[in-house]
């Protein structure tokens, strides 16, 4: 009931939205660290065993669901929400995971933190910053048909 008076309030006076996002950013950052306390850097011996021949699902920081298979022949294959199929194609460089899609103009060499009691993984940009919503699950195989 508070809540709900608090949200009618602040849409009142044209806040709902930019609390409403402060407030998800914070549960986001929340889920972050504590996914960061069970998790561990993978080496790409590690990365090659949980992540090729499998699937990434999660959403996006917008919360579009989406889903990428990563073949072993270096071929990566996607849904979601927003922009359909696509594909691309993943390499190892050292102990980062690297994605380029060139319909999106992107390409990224990511470190991989695995959480094994949550079974997701979180990609990190080389300044630490998540590239993803939220830490993706990984799925095995390719149930989606990718």
């Amino acid at each position: 009931m508070k809540m709900q008076a608090l949200t009618r309030c602040l849409r009142a006076i044209g806040l709902a939205t930019p609390v409403a996002t402060i407030l998800a950013f914070g549960t986001w950052a929340d889920e972050i660290s504590t996914f960061k306390a069970g998790a561990h850097r993978l080496s790409a011996p590690e990365i090659m065993k949980l992540m090729i021949g499998n699937t990434l699902g999660g959403k996006s920081k917008s919360g579009d669901e989406w889903f990428e298979y990563y073949d072993p022949n270096g071929t990566a294959r996607g849904i979601s929400a927003a922009d359909g199929k696509y594909s691309g194609e993943w390499w190892l460089d050292g102990d980062k995971f690297c994605t380029k899609y060139p319909s999106f103009n992107w390409q990224e060499c990511d470190i991989v933190l695995f959480n094994p009691s949550a079974n997701k993984v979180l990609l990190l940009k080389p300044d630490g910053s998540s590239t993803s919503g939220t830490a993706p699950q990984v799925i095995v195989g390719d149930p989606q048909g990718l």
